[in-house]
């Protein structure tokens, strides 16, 4: 392959990784504008909602997402008892409650 072909391909890779990146933080942004709508979510909180639920998962559903904000009951099985414990906490209440 000649020297200047591949110097193009390149930087045309360069560019397509550049624009990747730009895409990535656009749809966060979309995100964060998206759940300050809300009302009793600011800045903060969901940057690092985003951050948190969108940031390095991959969710397959909706009920995926509700489980990790802690939205869906908790089943309870014991031999023959069988029962619902409510609604659980959220694993990123932690970070939450502490500002992080």
């Amino acid at each position: 392959m000649p020297v200047e072909l591949k110097a193009e391909l390149e930087r045309e890779r360069e560019r397509l990784a550049l624009i990747e990146r730009q895409i990535e933080q656009l749809e966060a942004e979309r995100r964060i504008v998206h759940l300050m709508r809300l009302g009793a979510i600011g800045p903060t909180s969901a940057w690092l909602l985003v951050m948190e639920f969108f940031g390095w998962r991959a969710f397959r559903n909706r009920r995926e997402v509700a489980a990790l904000a802690g939205l869906v009951g908790t089943p309870y099985n014991s031999g023959e008892s069988e029962r619902d414990q409510g609604i659980s906490k959220p694993e990123g209440a932690r970070l939450i409650a502490s500002g992080i």
